[in-house]
């Protein structure tokens, strides 16, 4: 069983110190704790571990939280290499990375400090400090995704006895941003007409790029990730687009892998003019013979022609492409490419696609995603089935129907 010892400083404050056994047999204690609070949870947690059965090695815990974070980040290997550069950045040294914001960052805090030297009390004050110079309640849960589990990993290894950052209290989304930002701002929705300007700014073959972002709703990658043999055009059908693969940059190469979410990977159904554009798009491309040439062809920086020997980076066609012709169109300040996607859903909406189907076009995880970040969109007054309601009330008595009355006093 875990003990706490109250010890009397030299300056005349107190100390907590806590005593325990591990399995192994061995002595144990530590010490610095200000308040028999702090021991006290600090003794709960180490005999919840004890009782697990956990044999930690205290000189293990001289490891750095640096040290174990490469050691972790090493170890992942179920990870999509998206995945696992967004938590190598996440644990880069701050003299690694631009802005001041990272001076706050995991390796800025936590990465000299053993790891028998972080306890839930240091973890809980970074947390306040992020929350006290703006950081987002989802930015710091997300840091904190990427800590608990180099934690949990140093547990595993017997370096620590217990993961302190399992207990933290983190800020709640819903006093920040929403989980699910909602997406109200008008300057993201362009009218149909609009979408022509923008269109006819753009030039070939961009602008079938930009158009099918604004009557397909795919994602950036998703678009750049295309292939021939994904569009599916029938003389019957308006046609459809299978979407299976995302094109993504690590580092400076450029790749293909599975889309966003399980969802994500899906048939979107063509409009008779996005179709009948294809078409035309295709017999006028190159590599159309080819099921596995990019549908659009990358950007040669050079002298700014298609090269249709790769597909297309986006961030490239935004810099010279997209923000040209968004100018030429005098769209709103506020517009981004990814503002076709918001255009496609609002577009649908207006068209009367339910919501359920919407969701599937667009690759959302679930029909709640989509009406939550558009949930503005689908109000409605609701006076077709006020009056449908109403229209109960007035239907005469007839047969065994009996009009309610009024009991006598």
């Amino acid at each position: 069983m875990a003990s706490i010892q109250k010890r009397q400083l030299k300056n005349g404050n107190a100390a907590y110190i806590v005593k325990f056994k591990t399995p192994d047999g061995k002595h144990r204690s530590r010490g610095g704790f200000r308040t028999r609070k702090q021991a006290t949870a600090y003794a709960t947690e180490v005999q919840h571990a004890l009782t697990k059965g956990n044999i930690f090695d205290p000189k293990a815990g001289n490891a750095t939280f640096r040290q174990a974070a490469e050691q972790w980040l090493a170890s992942r290997h179920d990870l999509k290499p998206t995945t696992l550069a967004g938590y190598r950045y996440a644990l880069q040294p701050a003299n690694q990375t631009r802005g001041s914001r990272k001076k706050l960052g995991i390796d800025a805090t936590l990465g000299g400090y053993p790891l028998k030297a972080i306890t839930r009390q240091v973890i809980s004050d970074w947390v306040s400090q992020l929350t006290a110079h703006g950081y987002s309640p989802a930015t710091i849960r997300a840091y904190m995704q990427v800590v608990r589990q180099v934690l949990a990993q140093a547990v595993s290894d017997s370096r620590i006895p217990f993961n302190p950052a399992q207990h933290v209290k983190l800020p709640n989304t819903r006093q920040g941003k929403s989980t699910t930002a909602v997406v109200d701002d008008p300057s993201q929705f362009l009218t149909a007409s609009q979408v022509s300007q923008l269109v006819s700014a753009t030039p070939w073959p961009y602008n079938v790029y930009t158009h099918l972002a604004a009557w397909a709703g795919l994602r950036a990658g998703e678009l750049c990730g295309l292939q021939v043999g994904d569009v599916q055009l029938n003389p019957n059908h308006a046609g459809q687009l299978n979407v299976q693969r995302t094109l993504v940059v690590l580092g400076n190469t450029l790749t293909y892998q599975a889309p966003k979410t399980k969802n994500s990977k899906r048939k979107v159904p063509l409009t008779k003019q996005t179709a009948e554009l294809l078409a035309d798009y295709l017999q006028t491309h190159p590599r159309a013979s080819e099921p596995c040439a990019p549908l659009f062809p990358g950007l040669s920086l050079g002298n700014l022609t298609p090269d249709w020997s790769q597909p297309l980076r986006h961030t490239t066609f935004y810099r010279v492409v997209f923000r040209p012709a968004k100018q030429s169109a005098e769209l709103p300040g506020g517009f981004t490419f990814h503002s076709l996607r918001h255009t496609y859903v609002s577009l649908c909406v207006a068209a009367g696609i339910p919501p359920l189907e919407i969701s599937r076009f667009a690759g959302h995880s679930n029909v709640t995603t989509t009406l939550g970040i558009y949930a503005h969109l689908f109000e409605s007054d609701h006076s077709a089935a006020m009056q449908a309601l109403g229209a109960m009330a007035t239907v005469p008595a007839t047969g065994n129907v009996v009009p309610l009355r009024q009991r006598a006093r």
